[in-house]
């Protein structure tokens, strides 16, 4: 009897725990890339053509942005660093966190660059879409992980919380 027990109170704290932290786990960057690319695929209903120079710049964009949260970490160890020194020296993080920006004004760049070329390709009916997808995305809170309020309840919300 204590044995059935033990064991019923150790699957509920284990999956409480489960649940909890996979409540707490941040969203994979890629899925969501590949999620967003799909929608596009869906809604636009893009050519082989517009899908291929879609998911090549996507591929471009999200490695400078790994590189740049790969940099992202060396300004945090240059940072507690400093914090564990006897002074902190306000030039060297003004100069890290500089060369940072930088590299993401260059993300910046290259993603409106991308997309001026790729929106060239799309039909008057896919520029009217893609505008109202946004819209959708914006209304959703999805777009950026739930949004500031956690909702995530229109059409792309559902498919956001559900795929991710």
């Amino acid at each position: 009897m204590i044995g059935r027990w033990t064991f019923a109170v150790t699957a509920v704290v284990m999956a409480a725990g489960l649940l909890l932290a996979g409540g707490c786990r941040k969203p994979d960057p890629e899925k969501r890339v590949q999620w967003m690319l799909d929608q596009a695929q869906e809604e636009l209903n893009l050519s082989a053509a517009q899908r291929s120079n879609l998911d090549g710049i996507a591929k471009e964009i999200m490695g400078q942005v790994r590189d740049m949260h790969e940099d992202r970490a060396a300004i945090h160890d240059e940072v507690k660093a400093q914090l564990k020194s006897n002074a902190v020296d306000a030039a060297r993080i003004k100069e890290v966190v500089s060369r940072h920006r930088g590299k993401m004004d260059e993300v910046i760049d290259l993603g409106i660059t991308r997309l001026v070329e790729f929106q060239a390709t799309l039909t008057p009916q896919q520029r009217e879409r893609l505008s109202a997808m946004i819209d959708e995305f914006d209304n959703d809170h999805c777009f950026m992980g739930g949004g500031p309020h956690g909702r995530c309840d229109g059409k792309y919300g559902k498919k956001c919380r559900s795929e991710n």
